[in-house]
C-alpha cells in the first residue's frame, strides 16, 4: 500500500493575500495548493477548502491504518477491491 507519489504531509495553511496550503521543508514553505481561484463564494469557503486540503495527508494515513486493522482482523476477507475505504485510498494515489 505504499504507492504514494504525492508530497508527504504534514501540510499547513499559509494566510497572506490568498489562502495557500504548504509543505514546510527545512524552514521553506513549499506551495501545495492555492484555494483562491475566483470560484469560491467568499473567504470563509476559501479557508475551509484550504483546511480540508491541508488535512488530506493525515486523513490518508488514518484510512491506511483503518485498512491495515481490517486486514489484520479479517485476513481471509476478499472484499478489499469493493471496500469504500480502499477505493478512496486508490483514488488518492491516482489508481483506477
Amino acid at each position: 500500500m505504499d504507492n504514494e507519489k504525492f508530497t508527504p504531509g504534514p501540510w499547513s495553511l499559509l494566510f497572506n493575500d490568498k489562502t495557500k496550503v504548504v509543505f514546510e521543508n527545512k524552514g521553506v514553505a513549499i506551495f501545495v495548493a492555492d484555494t483562491y481561484g475566483g470560484f469560491t463564494k467568499n473567504e470563509i469557503e476559501e479557508e475551509a477548502n484550504a483546511a480540508l486540503i491541508a488535512a488530506a495527508p493525515e486523513m490518508y494515513e488514518e484510512l491506511k491504518l483503518h485498512c491495515a486493522r481490517c486486514m489484520w482482523a479479517h485476513p481471509s476477507c476478499e472484499r478489499c477491491d469493493t471496500c469504500k475505504t480502499m477505493k478512496v485510498l486508490k483514488k488518492a494515489r491516482g489508481e483506477k
